[in-house]
């Protein structure tokens, strides 16, 4: 079942750039994704205002010593930017899409680029 919402959830990992990049080879028009601001106002695509450990695993901390480590379970807007990009979003299966195709590694996305096209 074809699932563009949050980035086509049903094929691929939820909101992972691989799934944001192979919408439009379904078919899909148009994608709808939710943005959250890192600690240093960064802007970050995630749907939820927190790194959930259901979606996220700790790969590593961000630099060496850091107490803020893990950050699986923490709200975006606490953590900054180095810390959100070490978390693997793609680790997993979503429940629900026994066809969702893993991308382990994936990474947030970070800022957007609004396009004003016609379409």
């Amino acid at each position: 079942m074809l699932n563009p919402d949050r980035g086509g959830r049903g094929q691929w990992t939820e909101e992972s750039l691989t799934a944001f990049a192979g919408s439009p080879e379904l078919g899909v028009s148009t994608l709808e994704l939710d943005t959250h601001l890192s600690s240093a106002n960064q802007v970050v695509v995630w749907h939820d205002d927190v790194m959930t450990s259901s979606k996220c695993a700790d790969a590593a901390p961000a630099f060496p010593g850091d107490l803020a480590f893990p950050y699986a379970d923490d709200r975006v807007r606490d953590l900054s930017l180095a810390e959100i990009r070490t978390l693997d979003c793609g680790y997993q299966q979503s429940p629900g899409f026994p066809e969702q195709a893993n991308t382990p590694g994936s990474r947030i996305g970070q800022s957007c680029r609004a396009s004003t096209g016609r379409h």
